[in-house]
């Protein structure tokens, strides 16, 4: 299904991308393994989450590249830690038309809240 809705339609753009970053040296069964591939087309990445700066570079730089830089910074080094075992990430990427759209006159600015700490002004 999620291929199917991501091989694309000219009435908008649909990517939709999973990955496991998971500790240097940690087995998975394979039949795990297999699941992840076929079941959520996912991808696996071997990381050291030692190396916490890198990692999250890593991590970051994958999830900016799926949403076409509309993240940019899912985690930070202060998530990782050695005890860190795995990480799983979906991105979904998601641009369209509306088929009727608002009334440009009926629009108006609200905040759109980042995080706790951060907000912009979006059209609504």
């Amino acid at each position: 299904l999620l291929s199917k809705l991501s091989d694309g339609d000219e009435a908008y753009e649909l990517s939709v991308a999973n990955k496991l970053f998971i500790r240097d040296g940690l087995d998975l069964l394979e039949s795990f393994l297999q699941l992840i591939n076929t079941t959520y087309e996912g991808q696996l990445q071997q990381v050291n989450f030692a190396e916490s700066e890198e990692t999250a570079k890593k991590i970051n730089d994958w999830v900016m590249e799926k949403t076409k830089s509309k993240i940019r910074n899912l985690v930070n080094s202060k998530m990782l830690t050695e005890a860190t075992k795995m990480i799983i990430v979906s991105a979904i990427y998601f641009k369209g038309s509306w088929k009727k759209p608002f009334p440009e006159r009926r629009t108006e600015k609200k905040p759109f809240y980042l995080s706790e700490n951060e907000q912009t002004e979006v059209n609504v």
